[in-house]
């Protein structure tokens, strides 16, 4: 006997095919990359735009230059964030939409 699917049934049926096996695991690479505590505090600091430079987001932060460097270059190489040359300065944003996303939803969620 066939039965009609719910429309929350079918989404979410229609969710499972999309995300296959090679989505999950992107999107796990990405959390993965993220779930870092001082890569999250750069993230929200770039997201916010409160701070987009090495040197006020190592001042802000109160750690060594070469740590938010190396956080900044990690999650470059991941297309997460982007830099851009101004003068002597690179101003870093957030370049991934999902990111961005993601950002805002924690920091409205833990206000």
């Amino acid at each position: 006997m066939n039965r009609v699917l719910d429309i929350s049934e079918y989404i979410c049926i229609c969710i499972f095919i999309y995300m296959n096996k090679l989505n999950c695991e992107k999107c796990a690479d990405l959390l993965k990359t993220i779930a870092h505590p001082v890569r999250l505090q750069l993230l929200c600091l770039l997201n916010s735009s409160m701070c987009n430079n090495v040197t006020a987001l190592y001042g802000t932060l109160k750690v060594h230059q070469a740590v938010v460097s190396y956080h900044l270059a990690l999650m470059r190489n991941k297309k997460i964030i982007k830099a851009e040359r101004k003068g002597r300065q690179v101003l870093y944003s957030v370049q991934d939409p999902i990111v961005a996303s993601i950002m805002k939803t924690l920091t409205s969620q833990l206000h």
